[in-house]
């Protein structure tokens, strides 16, 4: 998802008056700027500027009542400013001036008669069998732009071909044979090496499931995510407080997480989703038609062609109000139990071992949760620790305490995939019907 466009659509929410705030008149202000977005794309964005928005107005019903109507208008709403951008684009290309591409093609011709190549007379004489009347503003040509895609190139004899290509051709380089031989090595390294076996059944027994050589490697990887972070001049003192929410999460958490779990034992089938894409969990909990709700990542897993929720993200700005971080952490353990409850609903993964993974970002802290359900049926919620990201040069314990956290989570998740993997079907109707999740809906103007 965009951030500049959530960031223009919540900001749009949060300081226009409340009169003008209607499904309509977000949509069109989006599609001026992005008159191609998709509209599941520009729906996820609205939406996810909702979530937010209301926290805004939680002392104003006629507020929220207006937010929590745009969803149910969006896809009219859609559709109408799609329509008048439609018309006005006609209108436009109708009544476009004729005379500035009369002069655009005038200039070129004057400028082709200024020599006398093959080139100049073959382009001169292809022009002359243009009708200015085809052409309109989206031709290349009608704003003196000629494309080697264009007849009038394509048209023109060998020589006279060459000619007008030799710059593009003067930029091209041969791959050196060392490239070629690379690539090819590439390619069949990772078809040996994307061969996959079930995963060894682990259990969290206080051991590293790795050698010391792999988590050496994997720490060499966050080193290479730091020092990418520490040289970014969007995180010096001077510029940290402004950065955005989406800034955060694009250029330090999920280079940070996405370094940390690289090469998981089932990398074919895992993957770390970041597009604020809807939880499955947290619509299955909601019911058929409703959307879920939207963590900033997870962590996503494919087995028995199902695709199951371990880890949910949460993440503020740098800088955190108390509530955003109170408001974060309800919604990261209802996300978890959501996700918990989805598992078993499929598949009877080991009690008192397997858990929902949850991360909390709140300013530059980092909190590690898991949920887990025990012998009993009951779900346990654990803080497992909470340590300082290290976005600007930190001392060596901070980056000691820091590493431990990611390397931690990642000796968690290959347990967790490990017990997902060797988990059996859950086969019994009765047994899934008590697997839907115990999460209590929330107010409907808070929409969580």
């Amino acid at each position: 998802m965009s951030t500049e466009l959530y960031q223009t659509v919540y900001n749009f929410f949060t300081t226009s008056p409340i009169e003008h705030i209607t499904a309509f008149s977000v949509i069109y202000q989006i599609m001026e700027d992005e008159p191609l977005i998709q509209q599941d794309v520009l729906r996820e964005i609205v939406n996810r500027a909702i979530d937010a928005s209301t926290n805004i107005y939680s002392n104003d019903l006629i507020a929220q009542n207006k937010l929590l109507k745009i969803p149910i208008q969006f896809n009219d709403a859609f559709e109408g400013v799609r329509s008048v951008n439609d018309i006005k684009r006609a209108k436009l290309e109708k009544h476009l001036s004729r005379q500035e591409i009369t002069v655009n093609i005038g200039d070129l011709k004057r400028k082709f008669s200024q020599s006398s190549s093959q080139l100049t007379l073959e382009l001169q004489e292809g022009i002359d069998q243009i009708s200015e009347l085809d052409l309109t503003w989206r031709d290349p040509l009608a704003s003196k732009v000629i494309s080697d895609k264009s007849d009038l190139v394509q048209n023109l004899s060998g020589g006279a071909k060459k000619s007008f290509m030799k710059p593009s051709y003067k930029m091209r380089v041969q791959t050196p044979s060392i490239i070629r031989d690379m690539c090819a090595t590439f390619v069949e390294n990772f078809r040996d090496d994307n061969i996959e076996a079930l995963p060894q059944h682990l259990y969290h027994d206080n051991t590293w499931k790795e050698s010391n050589e792999t988590l050496a490697n994997v720490t060499e990887d966050i080193f290479d995510s730091l020092r990418d972070i520490w040289r970014n001049p969007a995180f010096d003192t001077e510029f940290v407080n402004a950065q955005s929410e989406g800034t955060y999460v694009t250029d330090i958490v999920v280079p940070l997480i996405r370094a940390s779990l690289r090469k998981l034992p089932t990398k074919k089938n895992g993957f770390l989703s970041i597009a604020e894409r809807q939880s499955l969990a947290s619509a299955d909990r909601r019911g058929k038609g409703k959307q879920g709700k939207r963590p900033d990542v997870m962590f996503m897993e494919k087995h028995r062609e199902k695709l199951y929720e371990l880890m949910f993200v949460e993440c503020s700005r740098i800088i955190c109000t108390e509530r955003k971080k109170d408001d974060d952490e309800m919604k990261l353990w209802r996300e978890m139990n959501d996700g918990l409850y989805y598992v078993h609903r499929s598949c009877r993964p080991d009690k008192n071992e397997f858990g929902i993974l949850g991360v909390q970002i709140a300013g530059s802290m980092m909190y590690l949760n898991i949920l887990i359900k025990d012998s009993y049926d009951i779900h346990r919620l654990f803080h497992l620790c909470s340590v300082e990201i290290p976005i600007r040069p930190s001392s060596g314990e901070d980056v000691l305490q820091f590493v431990e956290a990611l390397l931690l989570l990642r000796n968690i998740m290959i347990v967790n995939i490990s017990l997902l993997f060797h988990s059996s079907e859950t086969r019994s109707e009765r047994l899934k019907r008590q697997s839907s999740s115990s999460t209590i809906s929330s107010p409907k103007y808070y929409d969580d």
